[in-house]
Parts: C-alpha cells; structure tokens; sequence
C-alpha cells in the first residue's frame, strides 16, 4: 500500500500582504531607489505596478529578479539590502509575491 503525503499551504496562516499598503511604499520610500542597475548599464524601473511586475514571477519568489535583487541574489547593483530595507520587509515582498503578486 502506498501512502501519500498532503502538504496544506502555509499561506492561509500568514498576514495578508498587499500591494498599495505593504510593497509600494517600501518600493517608493526615500529609502529605496526607482530603479536598479547591473553592472553591464541594464536598469529596470520600479515607478509602477506594471514596472514591477515586470521583475517577478508571482508565486516564485526566488525566481523573481527584484526578490533576487532585495537578497543580494543578483548581478543588479543597488545598495545592500539592510540599507534599503529590514528583514521584515523584505519578507513582505517575498510573501507577496509567493501569494500572486496582485495588484490589490
């Protein structure tokens, strides 16, 4: 006999993380800059839904470029991470994008 195992997903117990309240300001803030920059003169714009969308597969936070940026996981230059935002923040951006990336 063969069993299986069910996995539940932990995003029904975690906080509800929106776009307008939790990812735009922390995007916007004088903290973090409008756009980010590679090495090789490559930018990317944050100034917009749109924008941003552009730089994450929802439901893939590790696969996603602005994540991978945010966690110093990227050849994109922008200040470290811990200068732009906290840990709690950057968590944030990872729940968001794990739950669709919404635009809600």
């Amino acid at each position: 006999m063969l069993l299986s195992c069910r996995y539940d997903t932990i995003s029904d117990n975690l906080p509800k993380v929106t776009y307008a309240i939790d990812i735009t300001p922390k995007i916007k803030s004088g903290r973090a800059q409008s756009s980010c920059q590679s090495g090789v003169g490559k930018e990317f714009s944050l100034e917009s839904y749109e924008s941003v969308l552009s730089q994450v597969k929802p439901g893939d936070a590790r696969g996603s470029k602005l994540y991978r940026v945010m966690t110093n996981r990227s050849s994109i230059v922008m200040p470290p991470p811990q200068a732009i935002m906290s840990d709690k923040q950057v968590t944030k951006i990872y729940l968001w994008i794990e739950s669709g990336a919404k635009n809600d």
